[in-house]
């Protein structure tokens, strides 16, 4: 919606809230897959390298699940990238690994 969060101060925020001696950070996305955009990914895929590399978080990224639709208008292609499955996945399965958990979620609106 116009504005940016600045995640190493988020880090270092919830670090300090929560007291934490260590700390994970884990990034689901969906990304649009080669040739479906007339625009570059380049800089998504270059986002994601900084995360990794600049602020060391764990990337999870998936390809956009492209469904054929249909309604009045005719046939569309609707995307969909949910990570909710990931994100509960990782959840369970690191479950001993930590005292709290905090989750952040994010929406895109694209308009036409």
């Amino acid at each position: 919606m116009g504005s940016f969060l600045d995640y190493q101060k988020t880090i270092e925020y919830v670090k300090a809230l929560y007291s934490g001696t260590a700390i994970k950070v884990y990034y689901y996305t969906a990304y649009p897959a080669t040739g479906t955009r007339t625009y570059s990914l380049d800089g998504k895929h270059k986002f994601y390298t900084f995360l990794k590399k600049g602020l060391k978080f764990e990337v999870r990224k998936k390809k956009l699940k492209r469904i054929n639709v249909f309604d009045e208008h005719g046939e569309a292609i609707q995307e969909k990238g949910n990570m909710d499955v990931e994100i509960t996945i990782d959840a369970v399965h690191f479950l001993k690994k930590y005292d709290t958990a905090v989750l952040f979620s994010g929406i895109q609106i694209f308009w036409r």
